[in-house]
């Protein structure tokens, strides 16, 4: 038994950062292999306007669902990551909850961390059930 789509989130996916993108990148060689494109990585949208050296943005890829995402309020960058095998990555732009972050915990201390990890988790989670029943 083998799951139809398999979901990887991590700051490291298109986001080269440490060690985890090596073995991220690695994984994602291995499941193209056996999944093609059945595999999604999620990562964050670190680069912002910037074209980021890691990613090509494929407006194409699940056109319908990047029109759903957007009218529900989430900033994502659908495409490719150009690593080996080139699996489909999505990237979260997550700068609003960084930004929020910032300025609360100057007030409020690291509470405000856990609140923002929680708010990041809400949203890849929200970002996976759409993708769910856009490819069902």
């Amino acid at each position: 038994m083998f799951p139809d789509y398999i979901f990887e989130t991590s700051w490291e996916v298109c986001n080269k950062v440490g060690g985890i993108y090596t073995v991220l990148s690695t994984r994602a060689k291995t499941l193209q292999d056996k999944i093609k494109d059945h595999v999604i990585f999620l990562g964050p949208d670190c680069w912002q306007e910037t074209p980021s050296p890691y990613f090509k943005e494929d407006k194409k890829l699940f056109a319908a669902w990047q029109q759903k995402a957007a009218s529900e309020g989430l900033s994502v960058k659908v495409g490719r990551w150009d690593i080996p095998g080139e699996p489909i990555a999505m990237l979260v732009d997550f700068s609003h909850t960084l930004l929020i972050r910032k300025i609360f915990t100057v007030s409020f201390g690291s509470i405000i961390a856990l609140i923002v990890f929680m708010l990041t988790v809400i949203m890849t989670n929200q970002l996976c059930l759409l993708m769910l029943r856009h490819l069902s």
